[in-house]
C-alpha cells in the first residue's frame, strides 16, 4: 500500500538564518565543549563528489521551483547534504512543501510529473502516473502521502546512492556506493594504528563498504575497534590509549593541552567508552568523516 503521511520537517527554501546544529559535546583539544555539525569551515571534499550533490540540488530548483537558485541557496543545501546534516528526502520535502511551491498552484498531473522528475530524474511511466494521479483525485492519498510513496521507493534509494547522499528512508539501495580512498584510509588506520597489526583484505573491504553505504558510522566502527576484547587484552596505559585515539581518529599526534585533558579525565575515573565518544563527537573527527564520505554518527 501507499505509506501514510508523515510530518514534514520545517525546512525553508534558501539560506535559513539558523542552520541546523547537532548539539554540543567534548572535543580533544583541551576545551570541553564545542558545536557539532556547525563548523566554521565546510570540508571541501573531492570536486566530483561536491559537484554530484550540487547537481542534485540544482534539479530541485529547476523542477520544483522552476527557477535558478538564489545567492547562497545552492551552496547551502549542497553543504547540508554533503555534511549529512540533512537527507535527500528532507531537502526534497523542504522544496516540495515550501510556500513558494504551494503558490505555484500546480494541478495533480503537474504535481506527479514534478515528483517523477525531482525524485527519479525522469518522465513518469504511464501506469505509475495514472495510479498516483487517480489516488489524488479520488481522495485515497493527499500530496504528502504521494510524496512519501516516492521517498519510500527503491528507485529513490538508488537515486540517492548514485549521488552519494542519504536517502532518508530505511530501504537499502540496489546499487553500491564505492568507497573513496579516504574511506579506505580510515579503515586501514583502525588496523595498523589502533590495533597495531596488518589489515586483512576481507575485513578492510567489509568495513569500507559498510561505511560508504551508510550501514554504519565512523563512531560505531571506531568504538568497535577501541572497545574490543582485542584492544582490552593489550592492557594499554592511559597515555598510549589516548595517543592511539589521536593517531587513529585524527591522523596526527596529540597536542599537549588536549593530551593532558584526556589523560587527566581517565586518571580521574572517566571510562574509556566516554573518552572514545568524546573523540567521535568532536568537530575534527566529524570533518574527517565527512571528507571520507562517512556518516560520523547517528
Amino acid at each position: 500500500g501507499t505509506p501514510s503521511a508523515t510530518q514534514v520537517p520545517g525546512v525553508t527554501i534558501g539560506t535559513p538564518d539558523d542552520p541546523p546544529t547537532q548539539g554540543t559535546t567534548k572535543k580533544p583539544s583541551g576545551t570541553p565543549t564545542s558545536k557539532l555539525g556547525n563548523a566554521t569551515t565546510t570540508p571541501s571534499g573531492k570536486p566530483e563528489e561536491k559537484k554530484q550533490i550540487l547537481d542534485f540540488v540544482s534539479r530541485l530548483y529547476d523542477y520544483v521551483l522552476s527557477r535558478e537558485p538564489e545567492d547562497g541557496g545552492l551552496d547551502y543545501w549542497t553543504d547540508e547534504l554533503y555534511s549529512f546534516r540533512l537527507s535527500g528526502a528532507e531537502v526534497a520535502q523542504g522544496f516540495i512543501f515550501s510556500q513558494e511551491f504551494i503558490d505555484r498552484n500546480t494541478t495533480d498531473e503537474e504535481y506527479v510529473t514534478i515528483l517523477y522528475k525531482t525524485f527519479f530524474g525522469r518522465e513518469p511511466e504511464t501506469d505509475g502516473f495514472k495510479y498516483w494521479v487517480d489516488s489524488l483525485k479520488n481522495g485515497t492519498n493527499d500530496r504528502i502521502g504521494v510524496a512519501n510513496g516516492f521517498i519510500f521507493s527503491q528507485e529513490w534509494a538508488d537515486t540517492c546512492a548514485e549521488y552519494g547522499i542519504r536517502s532518508g528512508s530505511d530501504l537499502k539501495p540496489s546499487v553500491a556506493i564505492e568507497p573513496t580512498e579516504l574511506t579506505y584510509a580510515f579503515v586501514e588506520r583502525m588496523y595498523t594504528t589502533a590495533m597495531k597489526r596488518k589489515s586483512d583484505k576481507q575485513g578492510k573491504e567489509y568495513w569500507a563498504s559498510e561505511l560508504s553505504n551508510f550501514n554504519c558510522t565512523g563512531e560505531s566502527v571506531g568504538t568497535f575497534f577501541f572497545l574490543s576484547e582485542e584492544m582490552e587484552s593489550m592492557n594499554l596505559d592511559d597515555k598510549e590509549f589516548v595517543t592511539r585515539l589521536y593517531k587513529t581518529f585524527m591522523d596526527r599526534d596529540p597536542e599537549e593541552d588536549g593530551f593532558k585533558f584526556w589523560t587527566d579525565l581517565l586518571g580521574q575515573g572517566t571510562s574509556r567508552t566516554d573518552v572514545v565518544l568524546g573523540f567521535t563527537r568532536s568537530p575534527e573527527f566529524v570533518d574527517r568523516c565527512i571528507e571520507a564520505r562517512i556518516l560520523p554518527y547517528l
